[in-house]
């Protein structure tokens, strides 16, 4: 993990939620994850790594071999990664927020391709709060190292409760990706997908139909038959307000042996308005691009 420069638009990378209210807990994990994200992560204190995580923590980054909160500050002292000086975030996050013991950042990242040519991507941080310190994170960072991950089992997610408005949001945004993009239905975008869809993933166009054209142009799929579940459901699904974030694994290759496979995290946030998706970011880079 290398300090980088955030750049935000605010008009596409801080979208309002629907009036919402967060419990006192649920503020007071925000907090705690925005600090430590700030101070141990940004600025590197590793020293304050105790103020924030607890002894049995439990990190899902593919990159650090050693378990709990001293594994932690081995690997992130060994890379030598922050900027001490860091007195605030370098930028406010592209969206944040708390529900139950969770909570989810996602951030805006400048970047060049291979070609020279800038660009920005997006990551993403889940934390899971217990006892007033943070229990467990996962992340979409892809695997550098020849190490095997700290903590190799399938995580069990809760099911959140959302409110009528929530669940209708997150409604919207299961049926896009279940009837239009699993099965194939590219003539239902139309009750899900707002005409002036904001997409943030730069290998994609803007607008729902020139999205949808340009899927169908890369991956061609006959449709099939609707189904009422997903195939290929998220591990975690979590709906604050009018922002969903769905969290699923995928695979690449490892970088340590091309012949194999490694499962890894990929995030899908939606932002629906007015009944149809509005917004979307995801963890995917275009080719030539790479993370910092």
């Amino acid at each position: 993990m290398t300090f980088r420069t955030f750049t935000l638009v605010a008009a596409l990378t801080a979208p309002a939620l629907f009036a919402q209210s967060n419990t006192p807990q649920e503020e007071n994990n925000l907090k705690l994850g925005m600090d430590w994200k700030r101070e141990v992560v940004f600025a590197g204190h590793l020293e304050l790594a105790s103020k924030y995580m607890a002894p049995d923590y439990a990190e899902h980054n593919l990159n650090v071999s050693k378990p709990g909160l001293a594994g932690f500050v081995e690997y992130y002292t060994a890379k030598k990664t922050g900027s001490p000086a860091l007195r605030a975030l370098p930028a406010a996050p592209a969206q944040t927020f708390a529900k139950g013991d969770y909570v989810v950042m996602a951030w805006t990242h400048d970047d060049v391709d291979s070609t020279g040519k800038q660009f920005q991507y997006n990551s993403y941080d889940v934390l899971r709060v217990q006892n007033g310190k943070i229990q467990e994170h996962w992340d979409d960072k892809p695997k550098t190292e020849s190490t095997t991950p700290s903590v190799t089992t399938v995580s069990t997610f809760p099911q959140f409760e959302n409110t009528a408005d929530e669940q209708k949001s997150e409604d919207v945004v299961i049926g896009l990706y279940r009837d239009v993009l699993q099965y194939h239905h590219f003539e239902l975008a139309s009750k899900y997908v707002a005409a002036n869809y904001i997409q943030h993933n730069y290998t994609d166009p803007q607008g729902r139909d020139p999205l949808m054209e340009h899927i169908q142009r890369e991956r061609p799929s006959e449709p099939e038959p609707l189904q009422p579940q997903m195939k290929n459901r998220p591990q975690l699904i979590v709906t604050k307000g009018n922002v969903t974030l769905m969290m699923t694994t995928r695979q690449a290759k490892d970088p340590s042996d091309a012949s194999k496979t490694y499962p890894f995290n990929h995030f899908e946030m939606v932002r629906v308005e007015s009944g149809f998706a509005q917004e979307h970011w995801d963890s995917s880079i275009g080719p030539g691009g790479k993370r910092q």
